[in-house]
């Protein structure tokens, strides 16, 4: 008896697939772009003020002043967009991670569901390969023999603490 060949690569069961990475592709898309739009908006703000420090400053101090605190809003600034854009970053991983371990599951059981079938009706009817997965019995026993310390793993006698007897 032999098993129907289920494919799981087929279009319809991938179009759940596409679906979920071009919506995570899409959400990406718009916060990324959000995100870019406030680091622009942050650069010009950032170029008026210095433009406004060096026109308004009557000495050095103040010019040294103001320089220093737009340096300190700019880092404020940069450090919560990249914060933001680290949230981003692993919301849209985890979303995509979750697509394709759903999808792998989805062809693991449409692939081997017509073994699991074969199996139950007529354990004959499972190809050899797949017999074979399994481990052997006589790997999957502890050695419990406890044998002369002379004796090396294929039981033959040592010649005098050599072991590559001839």
């Amino acid at each position: 008896m032999e098993t129907d060949f289920t494919n799981p690569f087929t279009g319809a069961a991938n179009l759940d697939l596409a679906q979920r990475l071009m919506t995570a592709y899409e959400t990406w898309l718009q916060e990324v772009g959000g995100l870019e739009t406030r680091r622009v908006e942050r650069d010009l703000g950032l170029l008026r003020r210095g433009c406004e420090a060096i026109a308004n400053a009557k000495d050095w101090r103040e010019f040294n002043s103001d320089s220093q605190a737009i340096a300190r809003d700019d880092l404020k600034a940069t450090t919560g967009l990249l914060q933001e854009g680290i949230g981003i970053t692993m919301r849209n991983q985890k979303a995509v991670g979750e697509a394709f371990s759903d999808v792998f599951k989805n062809w693991q059981s449409t692939w081997t569901g017509g073994f699991e079938k074969a199996a139950v009706m007529n354990p004959a009817a499972m190809p050899t390969w797949f017999k074979s997965l399994t481990m052997p019995t006589a790997l999957a026993q502890p050695v419990t023999e406890q044998g002369d310390a002379s004796r090396t793993q294929s039981g033959t006698r040592s010649r005098g603490g050599n072991h590559l007897a001839a």
